[in-house]
């Protein structure tokens, strides 16, 4: 058989829905999922700009990256303006990033703007768990406020809510 007709019974193929692999076979230009964070320090709040997918593939490195350079009683902005992707595992590290700022009355905003992304938040019912900003100064300026003044018992709820009560994930009120 020559290479051109290969046989579809003995070729591997990734399963169907995975994704593809980056090569490494040089200019095969496969490419795959792609993230890239870049943390920048405002005073008091750390601000993390994330470009590319927020993915089952991405988020374990983000969130080690984000552990490296996060530190106690600073607040958090995460810039998504640059996202084109978020799934599951991406929502689950925003939750799981607003309930370590809950327990340590840290304050944490997101930067975004794409009607889909907030779309997503509202649907999961995580809308109201964040503070939510067009542009990086106006959520650094949200959350350099003093943490106490605005994590209140109901934020506290909510991340407790939003930690122990699936039906968020569902849609459901």
């Amino acid at each position: 058989m020559s290479a051109a007709t290969e046989d579809p019974q003995t070729t591997a193929r990734p399963p169907p829905g995975s994704r593809a692999q980056p090569s490494d076979e040089p200019g095969s230009g496969a490419k795959g999922p792609e993230l890239d964070a870049h943390f920048e320090w405002r005073s008091d709040v750390l601000v993390v700009h994330v470009t590319g997918e927020l993915d089952i593939y991405t988020v374990p490195s983000l969130r080690r990256q984000i552990a490296r350079h996060d530190r106690p009683q600073t607040a958090l902005v995460v810039d998504l303006l640059r996202v084109t992707l978020i799934d599951s595992c991406g929502l689950g590290l925003l939750v799981s990033l607003r309930n370590r700022a809950a327990v340590s009355e840290r304050r944490i905003a997101l930067v975004l703007v794409d009607p889909r992304l907030k779309n997503i938040l509202r649907i999961t019912g995580l809308a109201d768990a964040f503070v939510q900003s067009v542009s990086v100064d106006l959520a650094c300026a949200a959350v350099a406020e003093s943490p106490t003044q605005d994590v209140d018992t109901e934020s506290r709820h909510t991340a407790s809510s939003i930690r122990s009560d699936p039906r968020h994930l569902r849609g459901t009120p």
